[in-house]
């Protein structure tokens, strides 16, 4: 059944945010979207469910952020070494992992899916 399935693959979007898999959980979420868009088209998705449906799909994938991991620099040779306490020019601290809201959207977009897959 495609609520079923949707469900299962936000599910897995959750899942992917909760141990910090940002770029897959972004990667399935794209997914997600795809096939609700792919689903709606092929008329598989009543009228009344397709706006908030495609909607709330588009919107879980957009709430998702991806910073790829950088590979670590080369250390500076030590004539370059910057001095104590400095920090090399043009690095800013590592981004922080923001979690939460977009995993708590993707249950809770599951959650309606299940609610509405008998109507």
């Amino acid at each position: 059944m495609l609520a079923e399935d949707l469900a299962a693959r936000s599910d897995h979007v959750a899942e992917l945010l909760a141990v910090g898999d940002r770029c897959g959980a972004r990667t399935t979420a794209d997914d997600l979207s795809a096939t609700v868009v792919e689903a709606i088209n092929a008329g598989g998705v009543p009228p009344p469910f397709q706006e908030e449906l495609g909607g709330a799909a588009a919107a879980l994938a957009a709430r998702i952020t991806c910073v790829p991991a950088t590979p670590p620099a080369e250390p500076p040779s030590d004539d370059e070494q910057p001095a104590k306490n400095s920090r090399p020019e043009g690095r800013g601290p590592t981004p922080l992992r923001q979690g939460g809201t977009p995993s708590r959207d993707a249950q809770d977009f599951a959650d309606w899916l299940r609610e509405n897959a008998a109507r």
